[in-house]
């Protein structure tokens, strides 16, 4: 997904180089701490996460975590960070994710272990499929949005633009 992306809207620009691009992408999810399940990390994977003190935690309401999810992209973007706002704007799309879904860290110990049921909806292997389709073409957008903002060509449009349609309600 990141790969065709890459390629479509010529962020990459040979398939080496959108392979690469790829797995940086993906490589988000293996970051230190990106797994936690407080609000900062859970919406760099457009999802819930807890906010409050140790002993007065609540998630955020779907609202609050799109919201925030936003804000994750745009200091993505600040920082540079491409490819930590690429993953962000990709699971927004999965069913895994859709709806800002609560994250309770998916711990086992020590050890980072998603659920059964948020695993099985996170396959994206079907490129055919609807949610692939669009999570690729956001992708693409955000890849030329960042590339004609760096050759100061226009700014990075608001991050709504690139995220899945906003699941809360009004």
């Amino acid at each position: 997904m990141s790969s065709d992306a890459a390629l479509e809207s010529g962020y990459a620009q040979t398939l080496a180089e959108a392979n690469a691009i790829g797995k940086l992408v993906a490589a988000v999810d293996r970051r230190p701490g990106t797994q936690r399940a407080d609000a900062y990390d859970a919406n760099t994977h457009a999802m819930s996460g807890l906010t409050g003190r140790k002993d007065d935690q609540n998630f955020q309401e779907c609202k609050q975590a799109y919201e925030g999810t936003q804000q994750q992209i745009m200091n993505d973007v600040e920082r540079g960070d491409v490819y930590g706002a690429a993953h962000t704007i990709q699971d927004s799309y999965s069913p895994s994710h859709f709806g800002y879904k609560q994250w309770d860290g998916g711990h086992l110990g020590n050890l980072h272990v998603p659920g059964v049921s948020h695993m099985t909806g996170e396959d994206f292997r079907n490129s055919y499929s609807p949610d692939v389709q669009a999570a690729t073409e956001a992708t693409a957008d955000f890849f030329d949005a960042y590339v004609k903002n760096k050759q100061g060509r226009g700014p990075i449009p608001d991050p709504k633009a690139f995220l899945a349609p906003q699941p809360c309600g009004p």
